[in-house]
């Protein structure tokens, strides 16, 4: 594989970078695609656990874009006759606008919203609304 400095890199057509396979991408490409990739992860961490504990939960497919609402919550869970909204984000994963405002909006709703870097956010949410229905 042939790695090129990201200054060539950017007076590339997309065409001539996707020939040249993952030394086509730049390092924040690079970033962004491994950040994607541990979301996914966490994702199916959530969903199995959720799925075990048979906790009602509507996720959109994890496998490709959906025509859901611009920054729609990765988990919609129903516990205790409340709702819960998960992001689920990498280390380092940052909330785009339209994330911040829904989760914000579920909360001045009654809702909980979380971003969840990990199982155990979830689990400390799921933990806290014990008994606060």
């Amino acid at each position: 594989m042939k790695i090129f400095p990201e200054n060539i890199l950017r007076l590339m057509s997309e065409k001539d970078r996707k020939a040249l396979g993952p030394g086509g991408r730049t390092a924040s490409e690079c970033r962004d695609r491994f950040q994607r990739g541990e979301e996914k992860k966490l994702q199916k961490v959530v969903a199995d656990f959720l799925n075990l504990k048979e906790i009602y939960f509507e996720v959109d497919r994890m496998d490709k874009r959906t025509s859901g609402k611009p920054g729609r919550p990765d988990f919609r869970i129903c516990y205790r006759g409340r709702w819960l909204a998960v992001e689920c984000k990498a280390e380092g994963g940052v909330l785009s606008p339209e994330q911040r405002d829904t989760l914000e909006k579920v909360r001045k709703s009654g809702g909980v919203a979380i971003v969840a870097f990990g199982l155990d956010d979830v689990r400390t949410a799921l933990r806290d609304m014990e008994g606060k229905a």
